[in-house]
């Protein structure tokens, strides 16, 4: 009888325990649906994440072709243009024009003040070293938009070198020039507005010998900088012991006009 009751409880305990646990896992099986489906949500969201990235790194691939492309499509305009002695600057638009020019003019000053003499390296101020950008566009048939930047750089200039000063003298950066625009019309002339010629300009600086360049009428741009010396003491009149200053620049005028300013002009 002991026996029969034992495994009557047993049989008992194993029910309460299936019981238990298929209680257990009815309840654990939304708990395991709502994680199948939030990992399920993760892979999707994972899944566009990659296919994004994937048509990102597509696109750069035809983004550096196109450009690799263009790159050799350029090296060959320019070996072209450079063969040819075309121009490698242009505009962008059809009835643009753009240009791109400028110079280096270095030269040896030497000069002889009556006592002693002197050699500069110099860079010339009569027609500086310079940078040159012009712009035009057809506005229509008969009319033109254009821009001209001019700048230079002078190192060691002609205008202010001197017996005291002979090396890094001047301006350390870029100076204008010519920073205008204009309008120009076939019929009614030429508008400028900006920085440029003066009417006046250059009249007195005509020259017939072709040697502008190194000797004209502006002696102030070929050794502007350089001091007097008094024929009575043989000294510079530099300005030291509160002398006098006298050189070049300031006892010689070539009377050349309004050289260049910020104005409106107008040519017919």
């Amino acid at each position: 009888m002991a026996a029969h009751r034992c495994n009557d409880q047993g049989i008992a305990m194993k029910k309460i325990f299936l019981g238990a646990s298929a209680a257990a896992l009815l309840a654990a099986s939304p708990s395991l649906a709502q994680s199948n489906a939030e990992i399920m949500r993760q892979l999707q969201a994972m899944q566009a994440q990659i296919e994004t990235l994937k048509a990102e790194v597509d696109s750069a691939k035809a983004e550096a072709a196109a450009a690799k492309t263009q790159a050799a499509a350029t090296d060959t305009k320019v070996t072209a243009a450079t063969t040819e002695g075309g121009a490698l600057v242009s505009g962008g638009k059809t009835g643009v024009r753009v240009s791109l020019s400028g110079q280096v003019n270095r030269a040896v000053l030497f000069t002889d003040d009556g006592d002693s003499t002197d050699g500069f390296f110099v860079d010339n101020d009569n027609s500086s070293t310079r940078i040159r950008i012009l712009g035009e566009a057809d506005y229509d048939e008969t009319t033109k938009i254009g821009t001209n930047i001019e700048v230079q750089f002078e190192s060691n200039s002609t205008a202010d070198v001197n017996q005291n000063s002979k090396r890094n003298v001047g301006n350390d950066n870029f100076t204008q020039r010519k920073l205008e625009l204009y309008v120009d019309n076939q019929q009614f002339g030429r508008v400028t507005l900006g920085q440029g010629d003066m009417a006046s300009n250059n009249t007195s600086e005509q020259d017939l010998s072709g040697t502008t360049v190194i000797g004209y009428s502006g002696i102030t741009d070929f050794a502007g900088g350089l001091f007097l010396r008094n024929s009575d003491t043989n000294e510079l009149a530099d300005g030291t012991g509160g002398g006098p200053i006298r050189n070049i620049n300031r006892v010689t005028n070539n009377l050349d006009g309004l050289s260049r300013d910020d104005r409106i002009r107008y040519d017919s």
